[in-house]
């Protein structure tokens, strides 16, 4: 039964190696493809390493990586307000420390969604970009606890199904 359900969700997960980083050219196009579906059903199938366990494993890597990001994410917008190297490692380190567990695809869909919705007048600051992560993990958790309550539901309805017909079938059993 969780056979057919982990099925399911992957027919409609398109091919995503979570392994790469995003310094990796296919990383970009793999996110601008995503939707938030897709982030929801990676985490419960196979959830990419999280920005806390990337940075056990090489800070200088995390926050590099982090930094990068966000001036990629700056480089969209046309503002004459950017954030400069400090400000840049201080987000990038209070992202580690406000919300360890997101991981790379975490952030960079939580910037494509800031790009699709949010207006930028001029500026970009740590505060709005940890803003967005906040919400951002607040609407996927909010879908993962959804999504789970929907396998859950369908897999009562299956264990339901299936003792009904255990039940009809030893009854039939008996009066034969």
């Amino acid at each position: 039964m969780e056979k057919s359900n982990q099925i399911s969700l992957k027919k409609s997960l398109p091919s995503i190696n979570n392994n790469l980083l995003p310094i990796d050219k296919e990383f970009g196009l793999q996110v601008l493809k995503m939707k938030m579906d897709n982030i929801v059903q990676m985490q419960l199938e196979n959830p990419p390493v999280s920005i806390k366990m990337h940075l056990k494993n090489n800070e200088e890597k995390t926050i590099d990586i982090l930094q990068l990001m966000m001036i990629k994410f700056q480089d969209f917008y046309n503002c004459s307000s950017k954030m400069d190297k400090n400000q840049l490692l201080e987000t990038a380190y209070l992202i580690t420390h406000k919300v360890p567990h997101l991981n790379y695809y975490d952030i960079a869909m939580c910037f494509k969604l800031a790009k699709l919705n949010e207006k930028i007048y001029n500026r970009i600051d740590g505060a709005m970009i940890l803003e967005w992560l906040i919400n951002y993990d607040i609407d996927k958790t909010g879908r993962i606890v959804t999504e789970r309550q929907n396998i859950k539901a369908q897999q009562d309805g299956e264990w339901t199904a299936l003792s009904e017909r255990s039940s009809i079938q030893k009854l039939r059993d008996y009066l034969s």
